[in-house]
C-alpha cells in the first residue's frame, strides 16, 4: 500500500461521486426566529474543487496509527476548495507490509451507508487498479438535496422535551478524545439474534438499542433516557432515492423510553416510537434543525453543566456493509468507525454494522466525560444480553 496507489484510489472515488467533488461555499444570509437570526447560507459547488487530500506518515511507532486517528478525530475538515473528505496513509516504514488508511468523511454529505460504501470501492479499485471499471460520476450531476427530495416534515405541535443526560464524570481530558469499545458476534451468534428479533415482532435497530439502553440502566441505576437514532430516508425521498446514491440521506430522531423495562419490551418501544414519530412528528422529534427558544432556553445550562454532553444514546445501524477479506494482493484486518466525541457529543455513541454476517458493535465516548470501566461494563453487560437473549 504505497501513497502512489491510494490517490489513484481518491482520484477513482472523487470522479465516481459527484458530491466529492463538490466545496462548501457560504453565500447570501438566511433568516431564523430563532438566535443568532441571520446565518450564512451554504451551497456545493463543483468548479474549482480541488483533489481529496491525502497524507502519508511514515514512523516505526506501534501506536502512531492510533495517534494519528486521535489527531484526525480533533481536526475538522477544512473549508475552502478541498471537498468534504480526506485521508492519512500510516506506515510503520516504506516498505511495509502492513499500512493503516484512515478516511474522515463530513457528515453533511455521507452517512454510515455511503462512507462504507465508499471503503468498499476503494478496496476493489486497490485490487486491480489497471482494471477498474471508468468512474460513472463525470456525467453526473449533484445528487439532490434532502430537504429538496423530503416531503414536508409533520408536526404534532407537543411542546418540546428535554434531553435526558447520562451521568457526566469530570476527569481530565488526554491524549486520547474519542475511546472506543468494540464488541464482536460471529455468524451463529448473529443468526441467533436476528432469529430471535423477528419472533419477538421487533427491529435489530430496536434490540441493540434496548441492550446498551438496560446495561446502562443497570450501571447507573437511571431509568428514563432519550434516544437518538439514525432513519435512513432514502425510500422517502419523492422520487425515492437510489441506495447506490452517495450522500447523507438520514434524520436523527429523538424518542424517549423507560429504559427498567424487559428488554423485548424496550426493544418495541424504540421501534415503534420511531415509526411513530416518522408518521406524525417528524419535525418534533428531528435533532437536525435550527434551535428554537424552548429548546434553547431548556438546554443551554445543562449543555454547560454537563460539558456539551446531549442524549444518554445516540445508535446507527448501518446493515450488511459487504466488506470481504481478500482484495488482490491485499487482505482486509480490520475496519473501524469512529464518529469524534471530544468537543460536543452524547453520553454513548452506538454503531452497529454487519460484515461477512458478523454483527459488529462500536460504543464511542469521551473519556473526560465517562470513565473507561463504564463504557466497557456497559458494553459488555450488552454483548452479553444479546449473546443470551430472552425467549
Amino acid at each position: 500500500m504505497t501513497p502512489e496507489l491510494v490517490r489513484r484510489g481518491l482520484d477513482w472515488l472523487q470522479d465516481e461521486h459527484p458530491i466529492l467533488r463538490a466545496h462548501a461555499v457560504r453565500r447570501g444570509l438566511g433568516f431564523t426566529s430563532s438566535p443568532p437570526y441571520l446565518y450564512r447560507r451554504v451551497y456545493f459547488e463543483t468548479r474549482g474543487t480541488e483533489p481529496i487530500p491525502l497524507r502519508s506518515h511514515v514512523n516505526p511507532h506501534p501506536t502512531a496509527g492510533a495517534r494519528v486517528l486521535q489527531e484526525e478525530l480533533r481536526r475538522p475538515i477544512a473549508a475552502g476548495l478541498q471537498p468534504r473528505m480526506r485521508a492519512v496513509l500510516v506506515r510503520p516504514s516504506e516498505n511495509a507490509e502492513k499500512a493503516q488508511l484512515i478516511i474522515c468523511v463530513d457528515h453533511t454529505i455521507a452517512d454510515a451507508h455511503s462512507a462504507m460504501r465508499s471503503i468498499r470501492q476503494l478496496l476493489e479499485f486497490f485490487a486491480d487498479p489497471d482494471g477498474a471499471p471508468p468512474p460513472r460520476g463525470r456525467q453526473s450531476r449533484l445528487p439532490p438535496a434532502l430537504d429538496t427530495a423530503m416531503p414536508r416534515k409533520t408536526a404534532s405541535g407537543r411542546p418540546y422535551e428535554p434531553m435526558i443526560r447520562l451521568p457526566v464524570a469530570k476527569l481530565p481530558k488526554s491524549d486520547v478524545g474519542t475511546a472506543l469499545e468494540k464488541r464482536k458476534f460471529d455468524k451463529a451468534e448473529t443468526e441467533f439474534i436476528k432469529s430471535q428479533v423477528k419472533s419477538h415482532q421487533t427491529t435489530l435497530h430496536g434490540t441493540i438499542a434496548a441492550a446498551v439502553l438496560t446495561a446502562i440502566h443497570h450501571r447507573f441505576g437511571v431509568t428514563e433516557l432519550t434516544c437518538l437514532s439514525s432513519v435512513d430516508l432514502r425510500r422517502q425521498c419523492k422520487p425515492a432515492v437510489s441506495m447506490d446514491t452517495y450522500g447523507c440521506y438520514i434524520d436523527v430522531l429523538r424518542t424517549r423510553h423507560r429504559i427498567d423495562q424487559p428488554l423485548w419490551a424496550l426493544s418495541r418501544d424504540v421501534a415503534f416510537k420511531l415509526i411513530a414519530a416518522l408518521a406524525r412528528d417528524h419535525a418534533g422529534a428531528s435533532a437536525l434543525k435550527r434551535p428554537t427558544w424552548e429548546m434553547i432556553w431548556a438546554e443551554t445550562v445543562p449543555l454547560l453543566k454537563n460539558r456539551f454532553r446531549g442524549d444518554g444514546l445516540v445508535i446507527t445501524t448501518a446493515g450488511e456493509i459487504s466488506l470481504g477479506r481478500h482484495y488482490g494482493p491485499f487482505i482486509l484486518e480490520e475496519i473501524t468507525g469512529m464518529i469524534s466525541q471530544e468537543t460536543l457529543g452524547a453520553g454513548l455513541f452506538c454503531l452497529a454494522l454487519e460484515k461477512q454476517g458478523e454483527l459488529e458493535i462500536s460504543l464511542c465516548y469521551a473519556p473526560h466525560c465517562l470513565a473507561q470501566e463504564d463504557a466497557a461494563a456497559i458494553a459488555e453487560i450488552a454483548a452479553a444480553s444479546l449473546r443470551k437473549l430472552p425467549g
